[in-house]
């Protein structure tokens, strides 16, 4: 099954994408974890959740990542994003978007030419 997630993976996302993983990342052992990081295109940018700490610690786990940070803001052509894992009440310019009430446990994707967002406990901006 992992193969097929990482063949789906890297059809869509191509080696020069960039691409926000919004916590909670891998579960299991960590070298398993690191092989199949390893194996995805892009590059990786984590917004750590309450599950990805433990692994973090390891050096190649976290090698994987470009850059990890707990909440990130960012402008993109225009459009204020406010990424983070854990559901939060308040955030950042929180009422000069419209979003959604907390999405938990569902995956969501938005692409905006070559960043892909993957979405996890995040609340989403919907445009």
């Amino acid at each position: 099954m992992n193969s097929i997630l990482v063949a789906e993976w890297n059809r869509d996302v191509q080696p020069e994408d960039t691409v926000y993983i919004l916590g909670d990342v891998a579960f299991g052992r960590v070298e398993r974890a690191t092989a199949i990081l390893q194996g995805l295109n892009g590059r990786k940018i984590l917004i750590a959740g309450n599950h990805d700490h433990k692994n973090l610690r390891d050096p190649a786990f976290r090698a994987c990542f470009d850059e990890v940070h707990p909440y990130y803001e960012m402008t993109y052509n225009g459009t204020f994003v406010v990424m983070f894992h854990y559901p939060i009440h308040e955030w950042n310019q929180m009422h000069a978007v419209l979003c959604t009430c907390t999405v938990t446990f569902t995956a969501a994707r938005l692409e905006w030419n070559s960043i892909v967002f993957a979405m996890l406990h995040l609340t989403q901006l919907v445009k």
